[in-house]
């Protein structure tokens, strides 16, 4: 047995050496390491699919870029329907950064971009770029260039600096960059695509069709878990003067400028949308009726501190609020709340405006 195994061992050798010796030895250990990398790197695209938002798509193909190489800068500059200006992630060493000025230069990079998409290592001999945008992608001492690429073109690009070990980025590298920016881009349309169809597109908010998804679940769960739903209606009092005042442009400065205000003001949880005009609903979920009114009082109050400047015209607006609330001993439906909201808000406006309103049964 023992003579068998060393003559089988002595027939390895010697196909081993002749395999040297022809050169393809390591010819079949690349190709073996090649079916590795495409496992994993396939792996990988099934899981940016799993991955429902921008966030987490983009913090999974950093631990990806993590595995090669660490960039002394990395910046995604991300378009968004949804959104008045690309979105921007900066990152340092792979750690989240706010020190990131506004991508002033991302509509005049997508203009010149070379139209067949591929990676572009950044050099001065790019002579399809402007010395100005050069300075402004230099910023970030930018390196290679990978777009991201969807069903309408380049909709953002992602900007590597140079590693922090100072080394060059290799073909083979760069070839893994594209193929997996090519996957994380389809994963990040389909969500930015999912975010627009819930999304007003002029505040940033969700819109009306998602809020009254939202509030049937919460009632739902309401009235499962016996707990409280609270809902607010808000309208802008006497918009319809700012707009007739200022034009409608000016009211488009005011709905963002709410939007943004009574957003910061808010838990994770709360579901704030633009229902229509110049209204806005809050749904809080699991939330009883003196906390409802507190955040009510303390989106009304932050609205009336607002103070928003537009063509030399500084512009201040209050809210009226109605607010109802669905007990677990008597559950809502969705339209009985929205009416109970309604009736309570109408009452706020009756009684002066720029005021919280709570529904009370007629009679009491």
């Amino acid at each position: 047995m023992q003579e068998k195994e060393q003559s089988v061992s002595k027939d390895y050798l010697r196909h081993y050496d002749e395999l040297q010796r022809l050169g393809l030895w390591d010819y079949l250990t690349g190709l073996e390491k090649n079916v590795r990398d495409l496992e994993r790197f396939f792996s990988d695209a099934l899981n940016l699919f799993n991955i429902q938002t921008a966030g987490g798509l983009i913090e999974f193909v950093i631990s990806r870029f993590l595995e090669k190489f660490i960039p002394e800068h990395l910046l995604f500059v991300i378009e968004d329907a949804a959104n008045f200006e690309p979105e921007t992630y900066y990152f340092r060493r792979l750690n989240a950064n706010d020190l990131i000025k506004p991508a002033s230069w991302y509509k005049e990079l997508k203009r010149v971009f070379p139209c067949d998409n591929q990676p572009v290592i950044l050099s001065e001999d790019c002579r399809w770029i402007s010395s100005s945008l050069l300075a402004d992608l230099q910023c970030y001492e930018t390196r290679l260039i990978l777009p991201m690429k969807g069903i309408d073109g380049i909709f953002g690009f992602i900007l590597f600096s140079s590693k922090v070990l100072g080394t060059s980025y290799t073909d083979s590298e760069i070839s893994y960059l594209h193929r997996l920016v090519q996957f994380f881009s389809v994963g990040l349309q389909n969500t930015l695509n999912h975010q627009s169809s819930i999304t007003d597109l002029k505040t940033g908010l969700f819109n009306h069709a998602y809020s009254m998804r939202r509030l049937e679940e919460e009632l739902f769960r309401g009235r499962r878990y016996k707990t409280e739903t609270a809902l607010l209606l808000m309208d802008i009092d006497f918009f319809k003067r700012l707009n007739d005042t200022h034009g409608h442009l000016a009211g488009d400065a005011v709905l963002q400028e709410i939007a943004k205000t009574m957003k910061g003001k808010l838990r994770v949880e709360d579901v704030l949308s633009r229902f229509g005009g110049e209204e806005f609903t809050l749904l809080l979920p699991t939330t009883p009726m003196l906390t409802a009114l507190e955040i009510a009082e303390r989106l009304r109050a932050a609205v009336e501190e607002m103070k928003i400047s537009y063509r030399g015209n500084t512009l201040a607006v209050t809210i009226s609020i109605g607010c109802a609330v669905s007990w677990p001993a008597n559950p809502l439906a969705p339209a009985q709340m929205l009416n109970m909201a309604d009736e309570a808000l109408y009452k706020s406006k009756g009684n002066g405006r720029n005021r919280v309103t709570l529904y009370e049964k007629p009679g009491v």
